[in-house]
């Protein structure tokens, strides 16, 4: 597959190609989405695609039965308890209507993926909120954690615990995490019929030239995020 130069354009074909490959039929997102989401879900529906928003994932009721495949969109949480909860909620939606999960968010920041930002959303209970600062996100003024890392603190943070604790259960669960496409972010089953090709079509874009300015750190990190994508939750490093 050759990919497009463009950044934008490779989130694009890494989005249209995810949908292609697992046979999405319907999409579904809970709350807001982001403009690069509103973007890609509009040639989603031009090409015959079904979109549906829906309040919360409480409204099981809401949720019609597919004889195909149906994906998740991640809404702009910026925080571990928001995310961890949704992720939840998307699974019991897809076990009781017997649908693989699949699970997309189209952007995932860099400071958000281990650092919680109260942000734009319901209060989170004391027992899952950091000791907070001060600071200015999205041109407003808010509250983040104070340190970055650690226990329950950031989205991707959530992203692992939650397919840890699935695999702990015996439902295997992969993310694959590209910093390289601002952090498009793909959760899904295993055992799905695609799986397997989807995971191989995602890990081409690891190798473009967005990685080669980055910083002996930045680098360094960017490894990290992908061995722990690719190891199963809960195996040690080698």
């Amino acid at each position: 597959m050759d990919l497009p130069s463009h950044p934008l354009a490779r989130v694009r074909l890494a989005f249209s190609e995810t949908l292609k490959t697992a046979g999405v039929e319907r999409v579904y997102a809970i709350g807001d989405l982001d403009p690069l989401s509103q973007d890609f879900l509009s040639q989603f529906t031009q090409t015959g695609g079904k979109f549906e928003k829906l309040d919360c994932t409480c409204c099981v009721s809401t949720f019609p039965g597919t004889s195909g495949s149906c994906a998740w969109i991640l809404p702009p949480v910026t925080n571990y308890y928001h995310a961890y909860r949704l992720l939840h909620g998307i699974r019991a939606m897809c076990a009781m209507h017997a649908t693989p999960f699949l699970v997309l968010c189209p952007k995932l920041e860099s400071a958000i993926i281990r650092r919680d930002y109260y942000i734009g959303s319901s209060q989170v209970p004391p027992a899952w909120r950091h000791c907070s600062e001060s600071c200015v996100m999205s041109g407003k003024t808010s509250e983040r954690a104070a340190f970055k890392g650690g226990l329950r603190n950031g989205v991707l943070t959530a992203i692992e615990d939650f397919t840890e604790e699935l695999w702990d259960e015996g439902t295997a669960l992969v993310h694959i995490f590209l910093p390289t496409l601002g952090g498009f972010c793909a959760l899904f089953d295993v055992d799905a019929d695609w799986s397997a090709k989807l995971a191989y079509d995602l890990a081409a874009f690891h190798e473009n030239a967005a990685v080669a300015p980055m910083s002996e750190q930045e680098l360094r990190d960017y490894l990290a995020m992908i061995e722990r994508s690719g190891r199963r939750p809960g195996e040690a490093a080698q």
